[in-house]
């Protein structure tokens, strides 16, 4: 994988989750979760264009991802799947050359930290699988230090980064669904 376009990736796709999430919250903030085309006039206009700019800031980040792998930016198109699409992205084989050329395989710790980063989409067993991969990808970021030989650095990043997102996704949803099971005390 191309490191600099795996970091331009992260980078840019990082400032449009951030930017769909405020725009959210700020819509969130005015008391109305969910907001139908009907009444699109009592939308904030600034969040709308915070969470649109946000959402295509997200796409080009996956685009440049889809290109740090060797595939072409059209994949990045799979970030229209919300999270099914970037767990796919994550998950297909690197059409470049692989970092270990001994095995043509990144270090199996890194590997393990994506498959469970990716497991972590299952409700309610997704807080401990990425955690599970949160620690793996970081055993796994320290082993080339000790044992070049190993590679697997940005497979080993895809696993922390997708066992992060997807464990805060979780956590997220929790306290969401928790403040809607209690009644307000008004």
């Amino acid at each position: 994988m191309d490191a600099k376009l795996t970091k331009q990736s992260l980078i840019v796709g990082g400032i449009g989750v951030v930017l769909q999430t405020a725009g959210y919250l700020w819509a969130v903030s005015q008391d109305r979760l969910f907001i139908s085309v009907v009444d699109y006039d009592q939308y904030p206009p600034a969040a709308g264009a915070i969470t649109i700019i946000g959402s295509i800031m997200l796409l080009a980040g996956l685009a440049l991802y889809a290109q740090a792998k060797g595939r072409t930016r059209w994949w990045g198109l799979m970030g229209l799947f919300s999270i099914f699409g970037l767990v796919v992205l994550a998950l297909l084989p690197d059409l470049r050359p692989t970092e270990d050329p001994k095995t043509g395989k990144p270090h199996l710790m890194a590997r393990i930290s994506v498959y469970l980063g990716a497991a972590a989409i299952v409700p309610v067993f997704g807080v401990v699988l990425g955690v599970l991969a949160i620690v793996c990808g970081l055993v796994a970021l320290s082993m080339p230090r000790n044992h070049p030989e190993l590679g697997g650095r940005q497979t080993a990043i895809t696993g922390l980064t997708l066992g992060a997102v997807l464990l805060l996704l979780q956590v997220g949803a929790f306290f969401v669904m928790l403040n809607f099971a209690i009644p307000d005390q008004k």
